[in-house]
């Protein structure tokens, strides 16, 4: 990846290029989806649209090959196809607004239209994750603001100027994209190395996944059911909801360093109080209840965006099987066919709504616990990542003899074309008279010369030297469990906080306790907390003074 990709400030240029060309292409997708011509912003209207489900399949076909391709490491997503896909979305809607009857010929059209869009999509997630998460924020706020008045604005405009809109959105969106990334390095297929997946903060993921999917589900049996009884959605509610829940979670972002575990609660809330809102009989209670419930499908749906790629910024995992899966996963097509014909399915005293909140609320507890459970699960498996040269966690200790201290506060990081997960040494602020256990090969007997090795003053020397470290790492641990025994720490969070103490980082504190990165941050940011430190100095000079009183 080029050096001007990745960004740690916010550069003002950058942003509002990333903010135009993501707008660009959330339009064009929104506007794809509808069919171009009078696309409406109830998305289960979409379904009646003749070629609905051919750019459905389309989408999700393009999107797993892509996903697979990533995975094998096969192909990537070249700057000559990723050409082709733009011509083709350009060519498609020129070629809508030609047409007036595209007869035959439609079902092929949107069919290209709808997996070259998938492509671009594709593209888009990747390259915004390569850039820092306060940038992703940025643009993607911003873009959301631009792509919002394209996609209320347009048809306003009337029927070809929309198309025009539609066509310069296409072009738009590929040519950014090109601009930022010439050579498309972003799009670069990185595999799945071998302990990567425990990385991945899966109760945060799926829920997001399975609470944006129920969402969309429930509104659009809502939609149905409640056409013909209530004027539709307040959109006041929707515009209070909206505002409240995204600004709730991009202060959590900025503001929380384990951001990636809570995350997922506000548009959860949100969608609570939408279910809540639906077992009131009232036409305003309706209304309400459907303007809680789209503003919750609407940030489920655009959160996506800020927060998946900002996930992959963060965690350095691979992005390009991800990625593909993701974007199967949260198709707002996909999820209103699915819940049209579920609905459609259900019986008539479920199709009530207020017994179909229920079904939904009870669908959603089930997720939490399974997520608790599969998140518990993956973190416990035994992994080990390696750095560039395939070296194991433990070998963060040739790191630290070396002179480098990794940092504590630091995630691992991995160059995504290298297809392997890099252990990153970053240099650390651990004070020289902290005390610190030594790694296995320090604390490991000393070679010595073969001619010197019958020394007995030598050997008694690296006794002496054994047991002094001894001592040294005996009396930290005893700090620690006092301190822990005093404030109130669990074992994990002693466990780790002992580690932290000793100067080791956290892929390495990771691999030693079979846990996440993500885990050990957590447990690492509960025991800053219960003692009132901030970083791996301040937890040394509180264990050192508490121990001293």
């Amino acid at each position: 990846m080029g050096a001007g990709i990745r960004r740690n400030g916010l550069d003002l240029k950058t942003t509002l290029k990333l903010a135009l060309g993501f707008a660009c292409m959330i339009a064009y997708s929104r506007m794809l989806s509808q069919g171009f011509v009078g696309y409406l912003t109830q998305g289960g209207a979409a379904i009646a649209d003749p070629f609905y489900a051919v750019r459905l399949v389309a989408e999700v076909a393009v999107l797993l090959v892509l996903a697979i391709g990533g995975y094998l490491r096969k192909f990537s997503v070249t700057t000559g196809v990723f050409f082709i896909c733009t011509a083709v979305m350009t060519a498609a809607t020129i070629a809508v607004a030609a047409t007036d009857d595209l007869g035959s010929a439609g079902a092929s059209l949107f069919f290209a239209a709808g997996a070259a869009n998938a492509v671009v999509m594709y593209v888009w997630l990747l390259l915004l994750s390569r850039f820092s998460m306060l940038q992703i924020m940025a643009s993607t706020l911003v873009g959301l603001v631009i792509a919002g008045a394209i996609i209320e604005g347009s048809p306003r405009l009337g029927e070809e100027t929309c198309l025009v809109v539609a066509v310069l959105c296409a072009f738009s969106a590929g040519s950014l994209a090109l601009n930022l990334d010439p050579r498309l390095e972003s799009a670069k297929a990185d595999g799945m190395p071998a302990g990567v997946l425990p990385r991945i903060p899966w109760f945060s993921v799926l829920l997001i996944l399975a609470n944006g999917m129920l969402g969309a589900m429930l509104y659009t049996i809502a939609n149905r059911r409640l056409s013909l009884v209530t004027d539709g959605a307040n959109y006041a509610v929707f515009a209070v909801g909206a505002v409240l829940t995204i600004g709730s979670v991009a202060f959590i972002m900025l503001k929380r360093r384990d951001w990636i575990h809570i995350v997922w609660v506000p548009p959860f809330v949100l969608l609570s109080v939408a279910i809540v809102f639906s077992c009131f009989v009232s036409d305003a209670s309706s209304q309400a209840f459907l303007g809680f419930l789209l503003a919750a499908v609407f940030c489920f749906r655009f959160l996506y965006w800020m927060v998946f790629p900002s996930m992959f910024s963060l965690l350095k995992v691979p992005r390009a099987f991800l990625a593909g899966l993701l974007l199967v996963a949260v198709n707002g097509s996909l999820a209103n066919f699915v819940g049209a014909n579920i609905g459609a399915l259900l019986p008539m005293n479920i199709q009530v709504i207020s017994n179909a909140g229920c079904v939904i609320a009870a669908v959603s507890a089930l997720v939490l616990a399974g997520a608790m459970t599969l998140n518990r699960e993956v973190n416990l498996r035994p992994y080990e990542i390696e750095d560039e040269d395939g070296a194991s966690p433990s070998s963060v200790s040739r790191v630290r003899a070396a002179g480098a201290e990794p940092d504590a506060d630091r995630l691992a990081s991995a160059p995504a074309a290298a297809g392997s997960q890099a252990v990153e040494p970053l240099s650390g602020e651990v004070p020289a008279a902290a005390p610190k256990t030594p790694s296995s090969e320090e604390a490991g007997p000393k070679k010595v010369d073969p001619a010197l090795s019958d020394t007995p003053a030598i050997e008694a020397a690296q006794r002496r030297e054994e047991d002094a470290q001894s001592s040294i790492a005996d009396q930290l641990k005893q700090r620690v469990d006092d301190v822990s025994e005093r404030y109130g720490l669990t074992a994990r969070e002693s466990e780790v906080a002992l580690l932290t103490a000793q100067g080791f980082s956290c892929a390495y504190i990771s691999g030693k306790l079979v846990v996440s990165n993500s885990t050990v941050r957590y447990h690492q940011q509960n025991a800053y907390r219960k003692l009132g430190v901030h970083s791996r100095n301040e937890l040394i000079e509180f264990v050192n003074r508490v121990s001293e009183d």
